[in-house]
């Protein structure tokens, strides 16, 4: 009857202990789960040892507790640590360093991947103290982030982020994007968060950056090119145009037909070369730039 309570799934998997347990000795230690008549599942740990009963029988006797609260908190510290396994797995696949600074006692504690970001070959890194990750930090950025660091700790709580380079001993320098938050622990302050690699990331937002300024150089000087186009070629193009109008006004007795032609010719020539710079002042006036 008992036997019957035992969730089916379990059944199978309970005979097999019990067999195997009993092939080595008499005593019989079980983990096992029960339908209770209240409906819920319920948690058993048995223990049993084989006997022989007074009309000559073996049976058993033994004890079952019922571990439901005990095991649910393990099976809970089994899932979660299996959590933090995937989490580790994820990290790492992303090239993403977790650590925990604890700030009175001076430990970081990382990944082997946190250390390689700030230029520690693997086995180099010996001291896990704040210093030590600093003193990978070039001069000109270490300034700056130390100050970020000491704002960072004198606030109760919140979240930071800090940008700084990181120079190997072979001389490899990384950009290194940290984000953390500030937090109060058992006793001791707490900064915890995750670094990465920002290199290729900053390397390619200042070639843009660099690139805009180049865009801005060439605009410039293409507005300074529509200022003379606009002021000093207009000017003789208008006299060229005065003068051959003046000459067809005046002289056209005096030229023959072919000359009247070229007369003509120039005119127009210098109209169109009018218009063209229009056109150019027009382009300009409705935003167009250098890419």
């Amino acid at each position: 009857l008992y036997g019957s309570l035992v969730l089916e799934q379990d059944q199978a998997a309970l005979g097999a202990s019990v067999e195997k347990q009993l092939a080595r000795g008499r005593d019989v230690r079980v983990q096992y789960r029960i339908r209770h008549q209240d409906g819920s599942i319920r948690w058993i740990q048995g223990f049993a040892r084989l006997t022989t009963l007074p009309d000559g029988r073996e049976g058993f006797e033994g004890t079952n507790t019922d571990i439901t609260a005990s095991k649910q908190d393990e099976l809970l510290l089994a899932e979660r640590a299996e959590s933090l396994e995937r989490l580790r797995f994820a990290a790492e696949a992303g090239r993403i360093a977790p650590f925990t600074w604890y700030v009175e006692s001076d430990i970081n504690e990382t990944v082997p991947y946190g250390a390689e970001l700030h230029g520690f070959a693997p086995g180099e890194l010996t001291d896990q103290r704040m210093a030590s990750y600093l003193a990978r930090v070039p001069p000109d950025d270490l300034e700056g982030l130390q100050a970020q660091v000491a704002a960072m700790l004198a606030a109760t709580e919140g979240n930071f982020s800090f940008e700084y380079r990181t120079i190997s001993s072979t001389g490899r320098i990384r950009w290194v994007r940290s984000a953390c938050q500030r937090r109060q622990g058992h006793g001791e302050a707490l900064v915890i968060g995750a670094v990465l690699d920002a290199t290729l990331e900053i390397e390619i937002q200042r070639t843009l950056e660099e690139r805009t300024r180049e865009m801005e150089r060439a605009n410039a000087e293409l507005d300074e090119f529509t200022y003379i186009a606009s002021h000093d070629l207009k000017e003789p193009l208008r006299g060229i145009h005065n003068y051959a109008r003046f000459i067809a006004e005046d002289y056209a007795d005096k030229l023959d037909a072919g000359g009247q032609h070229m007369l003509k010719s120039v005119s127009e020539q210098a109209e169109r070369m009018q218009r063209l710079i229009e056109d150019l002042l027009l382009l300009r006036r409705r935003g167009f730039v250098v890419a």
